[in-house]
Parts: structure tokens; C-alpha cells; sequence
């Protein structure tokens, strides 16, 4: 069996976009975990602000400790976010990569009767 460049390049497509797949597959994992441990950091502070808000004196105090807390937070669903559009379009190329090595090895190695 001869390998044209065409097949071969088409194999080497599928396998990076499996690859990058398996990456995007692994990656919302992690993101997932990282939205559970935002959405638990917002109940404690929650929390926290509640049991400060007895009283203004107190209130101002609680948001006083928080406040650095919720940046954080911020900050860590921001970096969420970005990820999210990396893994997005990682999952894209994945696809599209698959499917174009996909086409290459069915019709890559194909010539017309005439170049025959």
C-alpha cells in the first residue's frame, strides 16, 4: 500500500485533533472543580456577611474583611472565563482537524483516470 503525503498528513491531523479533544476533555474537568471551589468561597463569604451584619459597625467591619476575598474571586472567575473560551475553541480546531484528516485519507490518495 502506498501512503501518499496527503494520507499521511490527513493522519497526523486526526491525531492532533484527538489530542487536542483529549486536552479539552481534561481541561473542563478542571474547570469544573474550579467553579465549585468559587461557588464555595462565594457561600462562605456570604456567610461571613451575614453574620456581620448585625449591626452597621460590624457590617462595615465584615465587608472590610471580605472585600480582599471577593476580588480573589473575581479575579479567579475571570481567569475561569478565559479558559473557557481557550477550551472552546481548542474543542473547534479538534473537530475541524479531525474531520479535514478525515477527508485527506479518503481522498487524498484518489487520482483521476486521466492522470493515470
Amino acid at each position: 500500500m502506498h501512503l501518499s503525503w496527503k494520507r499521511v498528513l490527513g493522519l497526523l491531523s486526526i491525531i492532533v485533533g484527538v489530542a487536542l479533544i483529549v486536552f479539552v476533555i481534561y481541561g473542563k474537568g478542571q474547570i469544573r472543580a474550579a467553579k465549585g471551589e468559587i461557588s464555595s468561597a462565594k457561600k462562605k463569604v456570604e456567610q461571613g456577611n451575614q453574620l456581620f451584619s448585625l449591626n452597621p459597625i460590624s457590617k462595615q467591619i465584615g465587608q472590610g474583611m471580605s472585600s480582599g476575598i471577593q476580588k480573589k474571586i473575581a479575579a479567579g472567575e475571570r481567569t475561569v472565563e478565559q479558559y473557557e473560551m481557550i477550551f472552546m475553541w481548542c474543542q473547534i480546531g479538534g473537530i475541524v482537524l479531525i474531520v479535514l484528516g478525515a477527508g485527506l485519507i479518503l481522498f487524498g490518495g484518489r487520482r483521476s483516470k486521466r492522470a493515470r
